[in-house]
């Protein structure tokens, strides 16, 4: 049996009844879960018959995967909307507590839904291979911006720093949000800042004496 076709829509009343049928989905999900809701559901209340969605959508787990592509790239777009400030020479700990801030707004804005959507990942492949593509696109814009700012370091190198921050930030900041930690977001990131940027002058530190014993030989 093929797939059932579903509708592109052209016209303006086309698109705003898609549309409509998206925000009363990603509200209902974030107040009830993926699970707890039903098309029925979403479609009665976005005030069109079931016949409407499934015209737009196959299912609403199809839904939910578009809902959370439309999730991932506004995180994207936030976390990596600004340059990091340049005061002078940029230092490991503002490039990490910028990067830090930046991840802990773009969960903030839409915590509610991420809360929601954030387990299924372990439990259904598509919606991880989702969650996995965004983590490697911001990964490598990370790694961008730090080959940008610190250029004088291998990028093998560079690539392994920037996973360091990359998924300590990500943890944090979405645990933060559907968890509640026992911290404020402030201190919370203070004390990421100290301990993530300490680490990776360490490495540094640790780099630089291996490159002058070698130069020395």
């Amino acid at each position: 049996m093929g797939k059932k076709r579903t509708t592109v829509p052209k016209q303006r009343r086309s698109i705003e009844t898609r549309q409509k049928i998206k925000d009363t989905a990603h509200s209902l999900f974030s107040s009830k879960g993926f699970h707890g809701t039903t098309s029925n559901e979403i479609a009665s209340v976005a005030g069109v018959n079931i016949g409407t969605f499934y015209n737009y959508f196959e299912d609403k787990k199809v839904l939910l995967l578009e809902l959370l592509e439309d999730f991932q790239a506004r995180f994207f777009d936030m976390a990596f909307s600004d340059e990091v400030p340049d005061t002078g020479e940029t230092s490991i700990r503002d490039f990490t507590r910028f990067y830090l801030e930046r991840s802990f707004d773009a969960f903030r804005r839409d915590r509610e839904f991420f809360k929601s959507v954030y387990p299924l990942q372990y439990m259904d492949k598509d919606v991880e291979k989702v969650f996995r593509k965004y983590e490697q696109k911001e990964a490598r814009q990370v790694l961008a911006v730090y080959l940008q700012k610190f250029g004088d370091i291998d990028a093998k190198e560079a690539k392994n720093r920037v996973s360091v921050i990359a998924v300590i930030a990500a943890s944090v900041s979405n645990r933060f949000y559907t968890l509640g930690l026992p911290i404020g977001r402030k201190q919370l990131i203070n004390a990421l800042t100290e301990m993530i940027s300490g680490y990776l002058e360490v490495l540094e530190s640790q780099g630089s004496k291996g490159s002058s014993i070698n130069k020395s030989k």
